[in-house]
Parts: C-alpha cells; sequence; structure tokens
C-alpha cells in the first residue's frame, strides 16, 4: 500500500512515512498497521505513508535500497522477539526510525519474553531514538533490558480528542439467542490457556443452559490446515481441562461452537457486524486490535478483567461463571484508564518536534 496526501499544504513540508510490519500474518498486527497508516494520511501531516511488508523479501529489499529519500520508518513488531530483526533493517535504511512492539495475549504468552537480546539492546540505543510499547507488561520486560519505552495504545487511528465510541448503534443483546465470537492464534501450544477458549465454552455453555440457543464462534489465526477439521479443543496441541476431557465435543457436534477462517483485515468490521457478543478472555493482554474493531462494529465486548481495557468493555472474572453473568447481565464498564496514549498522537507529536 502506498498513498499519497492531497491536501493543499506544499508536499515537501510534510514528511514520508514507511509502516514496516507483517501483512497478512496476524489479525491484530496487520489490522493496526493499516489503521494507523489510514490514520496518519488523514491527519493533514504526512505526505506520503506506505506500508512494506515484511512477509515479502522482494518489498524488503526494494525499500532497503531505495535511496531517492529518507522517510520516518516506523517498524510495526508482533513481539520483542522479532523486533531484533526491525533493528537490523532500520540500522541499514535510510531516514529516522522508531519502533513498536505491538503485544497482544498470544505473544505475552510466549516463554522467554524477558530473556536479554544484548544484539537488539546495542542496535536500539543508534537507531531507535523512540521504543513504543503495548501495554505494562510489555514496558517492563523492555525495561527489564534496558529499553526505554513510552506505553501507547495502537490500534485505532482517532486522536485523544476524538470519542471512543462505537461507529454503529445497536441495541445491546442480552437475550438467550445470543451470538458470541471470540478469537485465538492457534499457532501457539497454550492458545486454549491464553486465549481462555475453554472458559468462553463453558460461558455460553452456561448461557444455554437457561434456555435459549447461544452460540460461539473462534475466529482461528495461524491454524495451517482446515478450521472445519477441528471438532474438539483436544484435536489443538494442548491438555485438555479436567472438566471436559474431551475437549467440548457434544458443543462443536451439536453446531453451538465452530472455528471459523480468518478473514482479511478489512473485512473485519462487517464480519464483526453478524454478531453480538465478543469474549475476550485472555489470561494477559495488550491493548487489542479485534476487541477495538468489535466496538467499532457495535457489538457488546466481556472482557477478563486482568489488564485495562478500552472505554465501554464489560469487565469479568477470568472464569466461566462470571463471564457468563456479564453476558446475560452485563458486567462492570470500564472507564478506558490505564491505557497508553495513542501511538498516532505519540508519533504525530514526536514529527512537529523534529520538523520545528
Amino acid at each position: 500500500m502506498r498513498a499519497k496526501h492531497s491536501g493543499r499544504e506544499s508536499p515537501s513540508s510534510r514528511p514520508s512515512i514507511r509502516i514496516w510490519s507483517k501483512l497478512g500474518s496476524d489479525g491484530g498486527v496487520s489490522s493496526s498497521a493499516r489503521s494507523l497508516a489510514h490514520g496518519l494520511l488523514a491527519s493533514d501531516a504526512v505526505d506520503e505513508v506506505a506500508l512494506v511488508n515484511l512477509s515479502s523479501p522482494l518489498a524488503v529489499l526494494k525499500s532497503v535500497t531505495d535511496r531517492t529519500s529518507a522517510p520516518y520508518n516506523v517498524f510495526w513488531a508482533s513481539s520483542i522477539r522479532s523486533a531484533k530483526a526491525h533493528t537490523v533493517l532500520a540500522a541499514i535504511c535510510r531516514g529516522e526510525s522508531c519502533l513498536f512492539v505491538h503485544t497482544t495475549g498470544e505473544s505475552l504468552g510466549r516463554a522467554g519474553l524477558r530473556s536479554p537480546f544484548p544484539l537488539l539492546h546495542h542496535i536500539s540505543q543508534h537507531v531507535f531514538p523512540i521504543v513504543y510499547s503495548n501495554g505494562s507488561k510489555v514496558r517492563q520486560a523492555l525495561d527489564d533490558i534496558r529499553i526505554e519505552s513510552i506505553e501507547a495504545s495502537c490500534f485505532t487511528p482517532v486522536s485523544s480528542a476524538t470519542p471512543r465510541r462505537a461507529s454503529v448503534a445497536r441495541e445491546p443483546n442480552y437475550g438467550a439467542n445470543i451470538r458470541c465470537i471470540t478469537s485465538a492464534y492457534l499457532g501457539n501450544k497454550n492458545a486454549v490457556e491464553v486465549y481462555g477458549l475453554d472458559y468462553a465454552i463453558q460461558a455460553v455453555r452456561h448461557v444455554r443452559s437457561k434456555g435459549g440457543e447461544a452460540s460461539l464462534d473462534i475466529v482461528a489465526y495461524g491454524w495451517p490446515g482446515e478450521v472445519g477439521s477441528i471438532s474438539s479443543l483436544a484435536d489443538l496441541p494442548v491438555r485438555p481441562s479436567a472438566q471436559y476431557p474431551s475437549g467440548h465435543s457434544d458443543a462443536f457436534a451439536e453446531g453451538w461452537v465452530q472455528f471459523v477462517s480468518q478473514w482479511a483485515p478489512a473485512d473485519s468490521i462487517t464480519r464483526l457486524s453478524a454478531y453480538d457478543l465478543l469474549i475476550r478472555a485472555t489470561s494477559t493482554d495488550g491493548d487489542s486490535m479485534f476487541v477495538r474493531e468489535a466496538l467499532t462494529a457495535g457489538l457488546r465486548v466481556v472482557a477478563s478483567d486482568v489488564s485495562p481495557r478500552p472505554l465501554g468493555v464489560e469487565l469479568a472474572g477470568r472464569d466461566a461463571v462470571s463471564i457468563a453473568e456479564a453476558i446475560n447481565l452485563g458486567g462492570l464498564v470500564s472507564d478506558g484508564s490505564g491505557l497508553g496514549q495513542p501511538v498516532i498522537d505519540l508519533l504525530l507529536h514526536h514529527l512537529r518536534v523534529a520538523r520545528n
């Protein structure tokens, strides 16, 4: 993606920006990078925004060898581990660079988050004057390897002055026929635990026990085969729960729980609009893009209270009964406190300072 601003201000007076990210590999990373690109272009502060797909060696080579300009580079890393490659690229690219470590429940759950990375530490001191991190746990991990960072909330291209409310007005559904959705990165062997899939299914089971036809779809990221082949949580590389050693195979057989394939980031709002409620039962989390998109689509969002959540999210304890009660009756509504500043605000501030 490459787009130029069409405003009246002279292009030469506005900077060009390149956002480096793996596009399409992970829903949250890809969607947030694209959202940032659109938000920056709409801000009237930049001349051109280009997305460089790190999954394409040709696109990376072309951008690294481009000597026609010196853009501002934003490296959108999916985890601290992947940030090592970003630092090497930044060291050989023209223009000033900053790093954003985008981390959600899946990548926070990976082992080795706090492992020291001398190469990252050494290069970051020279190429990344600014490191942004998504969530306090990531910032703490960066602090542990002596990299100063700023906590940021990255996922919606809005300024701090823009109200954060759903763009789709809908009557909330507290009925027994509620359509629920959640998501999980199945490439993580701890996906069931990290994303709380067992809790989510049990919660919907509780709702169904009161009557009605509540259902749950699970958006599967990182699954190599057909998601239709998954007939229970026991089909995933995880230990079954003591309560449901079959992995809820009855729920899958009856059709009220199913895995669905991940969709293109551009289709997310439309696809989410078919549901009533998002369950986010993660064991730890950043500022989830999926949550932001669900709110934008007008869904109710019931999320575990393990980390700060955006304004309007209904909080619940991380257990099936608490989640079911929140689905049925509504949960304590988050006031949005505890999240970092929107990264687009931080970037635009840095660009203004750099230009003056």
